[in-house]
């Protein structure tokens, strides 16, 4: 199963003055946008794209036997998973993975933690 829920609002009057909108600005942007997003992924299906990902990567830059490069994927696989669970960008939920994703004030936070936006 894979779930997901975003909002975005823009805040009309944090626009800069008639004739100074610069739209390629992304501090514009960080500053009249507020969005908000959650992610539930099943934890099969994550990592199922995970290893495709993985293989895929590794297809490109490795010549080894498919049988070989699903297993080096499978093991990639399960460890950006637990990178990602470690970091907290991906929080265990039974048998799924959830993700909560603010932007507020020019903040980016994923479950709580603040990222740089840089």
């Amino acid at each position: 199963p894979l779930d997901e829920r975003a909002e975005l609002v823009v805040d009309p009057s944090a626009l800069p003055p008639t004739g100074t909108l610069d739209l390629e600005d992304p501090g514009l942007w960080l500053s009249i946008v507020r969005a908000n997003a959650t992610v539930k992924i099943g934890k099969s299906l994550a990592r199922q794209i995970a290893v495709a990902v993985a293989q895929q990567r590794l297809g490109d830059s490795l010549s080894l036997p498919r049988a070989d490069l699903h297993d080096l994927a499978e093991a990639q696989a399960e460890l950006v998973l637990a990178t990602l669970a470690g970091r907290g960008l991906l929080r265990s939920d039974g048998d799924d993975y959830r993700t909560e994703i603010e932007l507020t004030d020019g903040l980016l936070t994923v479950n709580g933690t603040a990222l740089p936006l840089n």
